[in-house]
């Protein structure tokens, strides 16, 4: 081999091509922008139509007496903070109007859960 054989010094081989950059025009950011948002509304109509055939019962149980006789909102009270339970008696409900679909019972989070993660550390 000779000492003679070095890479060409052309731009491409050295890689000191300048680095495409989108012009930023406002004829090129509206178009665009419109045209995205135009075809998000068929995707928010069809949630919003999703989400008003839903059908919601809601049962305030926070009053509830519990096993001992007092109401939950008084246990919960009177010792705040994690680790406080209160075990209600069952509750009778009735639906005003009967479920088309599955039913998902869900119940919300403890009130102190949300609060407690600011105290994380």
């Amino acid at each position: 081999m000779s000492l003679h054989t070095f890479i060409p010094d052309s731009a491409f081989k050295q890689q000191r091509l300048p680095a495409w950059q989108p012009i930023l025009t406002a004829g090129t950011v509206l178009p665009t922008f419109f045209a995205i948002g135009i075809a998000f509304i068929p995707i928010g109509i069809g949630i919003l139509l999703f989400s008003d055939s839903v059908q919601e019962y809601k049962y305030d149980y926070t009053d509830c007496e519990s096993v001992n006789g007092t109401t939950c909102a008084d246990i919960i009270g009177d010792r705040s903070g994690p680790g406080v339970e209160c075990e209600c008696k069952p509750i009778d409900f009735r639906l005003e109007e009967a479920f088309d679909r599955e039913v998902d019972l869900s119940r919300p989070p403890f009130p102190c859960a949300s609060s407690r993660k600011m105290y994380i550390v």
